[in-house]
């Protein structure tokens, strides 16, 4: 199962809304909240350290809506195959 299923699923039973509203967290480079029926709620994880051992590596993870993130990637960057592979799948 995936993180972001998961994490519906979790939020569901401890507030006890259904999946289909708000997951609890807020983007981290909008600051609004995320849907579960969001194009592409994503979770963004960042590792510090990661030119030393694993145990010297710390990680932490963000939440953003997949649109927000694009739109703040350099241009060079031109594609984002995740998101292109989640479209084919529809």
């Amino acid at each position: 199962m995936k993180i972001k299923q998961t994490l519906q699923i979790i939020w569901s039973k401890i507030s006890g809304r259904p999946i289909n509203e708000k997951l609890g967290f807020s983007c981290c480079f909008c600051n609004t909240s995320i849907m579960s029926f969001d194009r592409y709620p994503a979770d963004l994880n960042i590792t510090v350290n990661i030119d030393k051992p694993k145990e010297q590596q710390h990680d932490q993870f963000f939440f953003c809506h997949a649109e927000c993130f694009k739109k703040r990637l350099h241009s060079n960057i031109k594609e984002l195959f995740v998101l292109d592979n989640v479209s084919k799948q529809k």
